[in-house]
């Protein structure tokens, strides 16, 4: 599995438009920033989503995992985890970066 992370990389989908604004590339690494954490991952421009919205899978861990941006809480009766979204920043990276490929551990709340 590790192999695999590194050959692909977990994704962001960003709206083309968006994408422009910000002067983000498809296939370009870009780190998403909340109040919770930080992730890194590579840019897949779409049309397929709003413009007002970043979409990242919750298949990947490591350095590339949407758990580490957002709250790890579960509804108190059914344990089912929350609807996952957040605010959040965007920003491409200029410069090579290592990214951790060690699984990150979510404590969820009662």
């Amino acid at each position: 599995m590790r192999n695999c992370a590194k050959r692909c990389p977990s994704l962001s989908w960003i709206h083309r438009e968006t994408a422009q604004t910000l002067g983000i590339g498809d296939g370009d690494l870009v780190t998403l920033t909340t109040r919770r954490g930080r992730a890194v991952l590579k840019a897949r421009l779409t049309h397929d989503i709003r413009v007002d919205t970043l979409f990242v899978p919750f298949h990947w861990g490591g350095g590339g995992s949407a758990n580490a941006l957002t709250i790890g809480a579960l509804d108190p009766v059914s344990r089912i985890p929350e609807f996952k979204v957040c605010a959040a920043q965007i920003e491409k990276i200029m410069a090579p970066v290592e990214t951790s490929l060690e699984p990150i551990t979510t404590t969820y709340l009662n």
